[in-house]
Protein backbone atom coordinates (compact mmCIF):
# COMPACT_ATOMS: atom_id res chain seq x y z
CA UNK A 1 0.00 0.00 0.00
CA UNK A 2 1.05 3.51 -0.32
CA UNK A 3 0.57 6.54 2.13
CA UNK A 4 -2.70 8.54 1.92
CA UNK A 5 -3.06 11.28 -0.98
CA UNK A 6 -6.54 12.24 -0.06
CA UNK A 7 -9.13 11.69 3.24
CA UNK A 8 -10.58 8.34 3.70
CA UNK A 9 -12.82 6.92 6.03
CA UNK A 10 -11.03 4.67 8.74
CA UNK A 11 -13.98 2.13 10.29
CA UNK A 12 -14.17 2.73 14.07
CA UNK A 13 -15.09 -0.38 16.05
CA UNK A 14 -15.08 1.67 19.61
CA UNK A 15 -13.42 5.24 20.22
CA UNK A 16 -11.89 5.31 23.78
CA UNK A 17 -11.40 9.33 23.80
CA UNK A 18 -10.61 11.92 21.87
CA UNK A 19 -7.61 14.06 22.25
CA UNK A 20 -6.34 17.16 20.35
CA UNK A 21 -3.10 18.17 18.59
CA UNK A 22 -0.49 20.39 16.85
CA UNK A 23 0.83 19.31 13.68
CA UNK A 24 3.98 19.74 12.16
CA UNK A 25 5.17 22.62 9.78
CA UNK A 26 5.11 21.55 6.28
CA UNK A 27 2.29 18.90 6.67
CA UNK A 28 -0.67 17.91 5.63
CA UNK A 29 -3.18 15.05 7.55
CA UNK A 30 -5.49 13.41 5.68
CA UNK A 31 -8.83 12.40 8.00
CA UNK A 32 -8.61 8.96 8.16
CA UNK A 33 -4.27 8.62 8.65
CA UNK A 34 -2.41 6.75 11.37
CA UNK A 35 -0.81 9.98 13.24
CA UNK A 36 2.36 9.87 14.84
CA UNK A 37 4.35 12.13 16.95
CA UNK A 38 7.47 13.19 15.82
CA UNK A 39 10.54 13.77 17.86
CA UNK A 40 9.36 17.09 18.87
CA UNK A 41 6.10 15.87 19.80
CA UNK A 42 4.39 17.74 16.46
CA UNK A 43 1.71 15.47 14.95
CA UNK A 44 2.95 14.13 11.35
CA UNK A 45 1.37 11.01 9.39
CA UNK A 46 2.39 7.25 10.18
CA UNK A 47 5.30 5.86 9.03
CA UNK A 48 8.01 3.19 9.20
CA UNK A 49 10.43 5.81 10.20
CA UNK A 50 12.39 5.49 13.82
CA UNK A 51 11.66 8.06 16.15
CA UNK A 52 8.19 8.35 15.64
CA UNK A 53 5.04 7.08 18.32
CA UNK A 54 1.78 6.32 17.35
CA UNK A 55 -1.25 9.15 18.84
CA UNK A 56 -4.64 7.78 17.21
CA UNK A 57 -6.56 8.80 13.80
CA UNK A 58 -7.01 12.27 12.31
CA UNK A 59 -10.57 12.48 12.77
CA UNK A 60 -10.57 15.73 10.11
CA UNK A 61 -7.76 16.55 7.59
CA UNK A 62 -5.25 18.88 8.94
CA UNK A 63 -3.01 21.45 6.08
CA UNK A 64 -0.23 22.73 7.49
CA UNK A 65 1.46 22.75 4.54
CA UNK A 66 2.53 26.70 4.77
CA UNK A 67 2.34 27.04 8.76
CA UNK A 68 4.95 26.31 11.37
CA UNK A 69 5.21 23.93 14.04
CA UNK A 70 1.73 24.01 15.57
CA UNK A 71 -0.28 27.19 14.07
CA UNK A 72 -2.43 24.29 12.89
CA UNK A 73 -4.46 21.59 15.57
CA UNK A 74 -6.30 18.43 14.45
CA UNK A 75 -8.91 15.73 16.30
CA UNK A 76 -7.06 12.21 16.73
CA UNK A 77 -9.15 9.23 17.27
CA UNK A 78 -7.98 6.62 19.86
CA UNK A 79 -9.43 3.26 20.22
CA UNK A 80 -9.88 0.16 17.68
CA UNK A 81 -9.63 1.20 13.74
CA UNK A 82 -9.18 -0.99 10.94
CA UNK A 83 -6.59 -0.73 8.67
CA UNK A 84 -5.09 -2.11 5.26
CA UNK A 85 -2.49 -4.77 5.97
CA UNK A 86 0.89 -6.03 4.04
CA UNK A 87 1.40 -9.58 4.90
CA UNK A 88 -0.79 -10.55 8.13
CA UNK A 89 -3.35 -13.56 8.36
CA UNK A 90 -5.49 -14.43 11.38
CA UNK A 91 -2.55 -16.29 12.59
CA UNK A 92 -1.26 -12.78 13.83
CA UNK A 93 -4.38 -11.69 15.72
CA UNK A 94 -2.66 -10.88 19.27
CA UNK A 95 0.53 -9.96 18.04
CA UNK A 96 2.02 -6.15 18.07
CA UNK A 97 1.50 -4.48 14.32
CA UNK A 98 3.46 -1.74 13.27
CA UNK A 99 2.98 1.27 10.34
CA UNK A 100 4.02 0.40 7.21
CA UNK A 101 2.55 4.01 6.06
CA UNK A 102 -0.29 6.11 7.53
CA UNK A 103 -2.87 4.04 5.79
CA UNK A 104 -1.14 0.41 6.37
CA UNK A 105 0.22 -2.29 9.39
CA UNK A 106 2.82 -4.96 8.71
CA UNK A 107 4.23 -7.48 11.20
CA UNK A 108 7.62 -6.03 11.64
CA UNK A 109 8.78 -2.33 11.59
CA UNK A 110 9.93 0.97 13.27
CA UNK A 111 6.85 2.06 14.88
CA UNK A 112 4.19 0.31 17.16
CA UNK A 113 0.74 1.04 16.05
CA UNK A 114 -0.82 -1.53 18.41
CA UNK A 115 -2.61 -5.07 18.65
CA UNK A 116 -4.23 -6.83 15.90
CA UNK A 117 -7.19 -7.87 17.61
CA UNK A 118 -9.29 -9.31 14.23
CA UNK A 119 -9.02 -9.56 10.79
CA UNK A 120 -11.22 -8.13 8.09
CA UNK A 121 -11.39 -10.74 5.38
CA UNK A 122 -7.42 -11.15 3.75
CA UNK A 123 -6.75 -7.09 3.65
CA UNK A 124 -8.07 -5.22 6.51
CA UNK A 125 -7.38 -5.62 10.13
CA UNK A 126 -8.70 -3.93 13.31
CA UNK A 127 -5.68 -2.72 15.29
CA UNK A 128 -6.10 -1.25 18.86
CA UNK A 129 -4.11 2.16 18.89
CA UNK A 130 -1.54 2.46 21.73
Amino acid sequence: MAALTANVETMQKETEHVVEVEVKSSTTIYKGAAVCADASGYAVPAADAAGLKTMGVAAEVGDNATGADGDLAIRLLVGVSCFNVSGLTKADIGADVYWADDNTVQAAGSVLAGKLVAMEGSAKAWIRIH
